[in-house]
């Protein structure tokens, strides 16, 4: 029996929540572990004999030792590796966060790819997954002689942009001048005030953005394959631009008013679901309109989470107001959902570009002088957008193209095999 460990780092905090500035992007990381945890076991005629996939997820961790808990139904390991963060201190200072997990981490990472290779159940470590946002431990990698994948969980374009080797922003990602650039006349143009490491507002969490996006470009020079949550018919100029992508698609806030989403939801007078995260407003007591719970019970339901795959595939939901993220405009495009965008930092004001003036599936909304969205904005968008056939009908050509890029010889779907196929002649 030929075993062989691949290993994908993702950054979830003890109690399973993503604790880094890349919150909800581990979902998608362990999509290519546990489709290729299925592609990759084989049962032979001869002895059962065939390729044995493992996946260990490294996860920063308070704790001095390594734990490793199974997942569900898999040979997916998660080992939890500390980040040099004592768990008194918490984590609220971002930048110590990072520092630390870039001084800390990789020695540990060293250690247990060295544990692994010489265990007593032959088990070796041949190919290391490494989320884009850490993109530093592919360098323990090439170290250790591991062939090397690093995982970009948004749109491929976002990447493609970050690439740009015109030197127009400081160290610290601040544009030294403002304007609008594109990569190519096909593909949707981006503010210099909204590259994807802008955090309006947030400077320090913006540096810590901009230099995950750095170390990536860097490390991308070293990366056997680039993996990207995407699929080539819906961004294919995009795909071009990068050399060793493979779009793979597996699949198929903050700093807002509330009150005035609030209150733009009634003044709609539609029917709404509406998730509101306990932690929505950094620790602050939510606090709804005065009598609009008491306005809205017959209009509206409001609950602190939500499948958001089932509920976006439901047909009763005719649209989605999104702040862009590359997950929830995935699954949304999956399900042929219309979009009201509302992006606030980050690559969700490319999305947010893409969903609007390039896939046309959605509207945006805009803000008055003040940088404010009011209520009037929501429910002049929400009319238009339920009224707009044409809208709906281009996402229904998006949702059949995705899918049709997961069958047999088509795009997605050829990729995935391309990397199966090449992890098993490592292993």
């Amino acid at each position: 029996m030929c075993r062989g460990k691949q290993l994908a780092p993702a950054y979830i905090d003890d109690d399973g929540q993503e604790a880094s500035s890349c919150s909800c992007n581990c979902k998608p990381c362990t999509r290519p572990c546990r489709a290729a945890d299925e592609a990759l076991t084989v049962d032979c005629s001869s002895g059962n004999q065939g390729h044995i996939f493992e996946c260990s997820f490294h996860t920063c961790s308070s704790l001095g030792n390594c734990v490793i808990r199974k997942w569900q139904n898999t040979r997916l390991d998660f080992v939890s590796i500390p980040d040099g963060v004592d768990p008194q201190d918490g984590r609220e200072e971002r930048i110590q966060l990072s520092e630390s997990m870039q001084r800390v981490m990789p020695s540990h990472l060293e250690n247990l790819i060295m544990k692994i290779n010489s265990s007593e159940d032959d088990q070796m470590a041949t190919c290391f997954i490494a989320h884009a946002t850490i993109a530093w431990a592919l360098d323990t990698a090439k170290k250790m002689g591991v062939k090397m994948a690093m995982f970009w969980p948004s749109a491929v374009a976002a990447f493609a942009l970050s690439l740009i080797d015109a030197k127009i922003t400081d160290h610290n990602g601040v544009p030294l001048k403002s304007g609008m650039i594109k990569i190519s006349p096909k593909l949707p143009a981006m503010s210099t005030d909204e590259f994807i490491w802008s955090v309006p507002g947030d400077p320090i969490r913006r540096k810590i953005l901009f230099g995950y996006i750095s170390c990536a470009k860097k490390t991308l020079k070293i990366c056997n394959w680039l993996l990207c949550s995407s699929f080539y018919e819906l961004e294919p100029l995009a795909c071009d631009s990068i050399p060793n992508v493979l779009p793979i698609a597996l699949q198929f806030s903050v700093g807002v008013k509330f009150e005035e989403v609030a209150l733009g939801l009634e003044l709609a007078g539609r029917p709404f679901l509406w998730v509101v995260r306990p932690n929505l407003l950094d620790g602050s007591v939510i606090k709804y309109p005065d009598g609009f719970l008491e306005r809205v019970p017959n209009q509206g339901m409001i609950i602190e989470w939500a499948p958001q795959e089932q509920v976006l595939a439901h047909r009763a939901v005719a649209c989605f107001l999104s702040h862009c993220g590359w997950n929830s405009t995935i699954e949304g495009l999956s399900s042929a959902v219309p979009f009201l965008c509302w992006p606030y930092f980050a690559d969700q004001f490319l999305i947010s570009s893409y969903i609007c003036d390039f896939w046309k599936v959605g509207l945006g909304l805009k803000q008055e002088a003040n940088g404010n969205i009011s209520r009037h904005e929501i429910k002049r968008n929400l009319d238009q957008l339920l009224s707009d056939s044409g809208i709906r009908e281009n996402g229904l050509q998006i949702k059949e193209m995705a899918g049709k890029s997961l069958i047999e010889r088509e795009s997605s779907r050829k990729n995935f095999e391309i990397f199966i196929d090449q992890l098993k002649c490592i292993i």
